[in-house]
């Protein structure tokens, strides 16, 4: 199978030609108060974006606290 490389939070990525956003959040249990970002863009439908090589992603989770 072909792999592409992304960019995932500053470090190169490897993954499975064909995967989507959801995919890599589930590769990294990445589930709840998350938020990504691919190419400088919100993506709000993970599991419909699929990452292309080359692309730039941000994974963000939100930690609550007082």
């Amino acid at each position: 199978m072909k792999e592409i490389t992304i960019k995932l939070n500053g470090k190169d990525e490897k993954l499975p030609e064909g995967s989507t956003l959801a995919d890599l959040y589930a590769k990294y249990k990445a589930v709840n108060r998350i938020v990504g970002e691919v190419n400088g863009e919100i993506v709000y439908e993970p599991s419909k974006h699929v990452l292309e090589d080359g692309d730039v992603v941000e994974i963000v989770s939100f930690v609550g606290g007082g």
